[in-house]
C-alpha cells in the first residue's frame, strides 16, 4: 500500500512492498503480518489518520450531526486542517425544482382583494 503526500492511499496487489509509481509515496509493506495490520488500521480509519515514524496515528474523530431534513452533512477540513463535519442545503431533484418554479409563479399570478388572494386565471375567466 501507498499513501500519497495528500494522506490519500491506493493499493496494489501486484506491487504490495513497494512504491509502483516512483514519486516518493509512503509504502508499507503489506507481505508482512505488521504490515498487513498497518494497512487494515489505516483503510478503516481514514480519513482520520496519519501515518509518522512508520506508525499509523488515528486522528481525533469529530462527531457527526444527526440528519436534518432537506440538509447533508459533508466531511470537510476547517483553516487549522482539522476535520469537521458542515450541513449544506440538499439540492433539489429536477421534479422538485419545477414544483418549487411552479408554486413560485402561483403565488405571482394572485391578487389580493379586500384581504382575500384570488387567483389571476378567476378573475381572467369572470371578465371574459
Amino acid at each position: 500500500m501507498i499513501i500519497r503526500q495528500d494522506k490519500s492511499f491506493e493499493t496494489n496487489s501486484m506491487f504490495p512492498n513497494s512504491d509502483w509509481y516512483n514519486e516518493g509515496n509512503i509504502v508499507i509493506d503489506e507481505t508482512t503480518q505488521k504490515g498487513q495490520q498497518m494497512t487494515k488500521e489505516y483503510i478503516e480509519n481514514y480519513p482520520f489518520v496519519d501515518f509518522k515514524d512508520n506508525k499509523v496515528s488515528i486522528l481525533e474523530k469529530p462527531t457527526k450531526p444527526s440528519e436534518k431534513e432537506g440538509k447533508e452533512i459533508k466531511l470537510e477540513k476547517d483553516t487549522s486542517g482539522n476535520f469537521v463535519y458542515i450541513e449544506v442545503d440538499k439540492p433539489l431533484s429536477e421534479l422538485e425544482q419545477l414544483k418549487a418554479e411552479v408554486a413560485e409563479l402561483k403565488n405571482m399570478l394572485e391578487v389580493e382583494y379586500l384581504g382575500y388572494k384570488i387567483p389571476v386565471e378567476e378573475i381572467i375567466a369572470k371578465e371574459v
